[in-house]
């Protein structure tokens, strides 16, 4: 990744949650997209913040309620 954008992805992540209402918005921006890298980039800076890695093609069945928000296990939360 170009270092310069890599500088910028936090305030670029920031935006493009703001705009979309959030992850899930952005997500479902993205969703079976491939046209918009910068999104991408932001949805997945967003994820790795915490460890977690939701593929932006992943496919949910309804809404999202993770225990330990985007943490990881219960297990781990825990500690």
């Amino acid at each position: 990744m170009n270092p310069i954008l890599h500088a910028f992805l936090p305030v670029v992540t920031a935006y493009y949650l703001k705009r979309h209402g959030g992850i899930w918005g952005l997500k479902r921006l993205i969703f079976g997209r491939d046209d918009r890298p910068l999104a991408q980039h932001a949805y997945y800076y967003y994820l790795a913040r915490y460890g977690s890695w939701i593929g932006h093609n992943s496919r949910l069945a309804g809404p999202v309620c993770f225990p330990t928000a985007c943490l990881g296990s219960l297990s781990r939360a825990r500690r």
